[in-house]
């Protein structure tokens, strides 16, 4: 009876070190696409891959939580949380701001308002875009920062912590840098028509949205970092 005992109870330690390392390999992979998503995001026209590799990575990560400490864990659970929070938020604001473009193009065909005020509730549409993005750049840069931070060590944490500032720091300035930007051509209206300025205010928000490479390469770096500890054996 004892004999039989001791059997399975050593059968049940075998199979939780089984599960265990298959979540361990299971986030090690996630770590991996994760960080290869972020050195890909901020690149246009392929920026779309790096997403998918962030969505896959952030899945494996998830399914792979527990085989780590229970910081870990709720850490994973949260940044999860608010990445829902997120997402519905960027979807508003993304329907929000379509809404807005389409109806002002409806009235500028119509003739009820003119171009200048056109322009006008077109730079308002945009400024409130943009705000909100910072707002979504922060609940993101919380979220980058809560995956990993159990599984690192104290000086990887604060490059982590200065990698999220910067990311803040990066919306904000792309926000001041478009806006000034955009207010800059309306006032120039008169020598440009509706469409030249729509289009140029496209090409300065994405010349601006290239500054997010700072951040995302850093914390590419911060990942790739933690899947080694990952393969190390830390056990955080």
């Amino acid at each position: 009876m004892a004999e039989e005992q001791k059997s399975r109870f050593s059968d049940d330690s075998k199979y939780l070190r089984r599960a265990v390392d298959e979540d361990r390999q299971r986030s090690s992979t996630g770590f991996l696409l994760f960080a290869i998503g972020l050195f890909l995001a901020w690149i246009p026209y392929i920026l779309f891959v790096g997403d998918i590799l962030l969505f896959i990575g952030l899945l494996m990560i998830f399914f792979g939580r527990n085989g780590f400490s229970d910081a870990h864990v709720r850490n994973v659970n949260m940044a999860i949380v608010l990445l829902v929070l997120m997402i519905i938020i960027a979807i508003a604001v993304a329907v929000f701001f379509a809404l807005s473009i389409d109806s002002t193009l409806l009235s500028l065909n119509s003739g009820t308002i003119t171009q200048s005020q056109a322009l006008q509730q077109l730079s308002a549409a945009l400024n409130t875009y943009l705000g909100a993005l910072i707002v979504v750049s922060f609940i993101g840069g919380i979220t980058y920062v809560l995956i990993p931070y159990a599984l690192l060590e104290r000086g990887w944490r604060t490059l982590l912590i200065v990698a999220f500032f910067i990311m803040v720091a990066v919306s904000i300035t792309s926000f001041v840098l478009v806006s000034g930007s955009i207010s800059n051509m309306i006032s120039s209206a008169g020598s440009n028509s509706f469409a030249t300025i729509s289009a140029n205010a496209q090409s300065q928000t994405t010349l601006y949205g290239l500054l997010a490479a700072i951040p995302d390469i850093l914390l590419g770096i911060i990942y790739l970092h933690a899947r080694s500890r990952i393969e190390w054996g830390a056990t955080n």
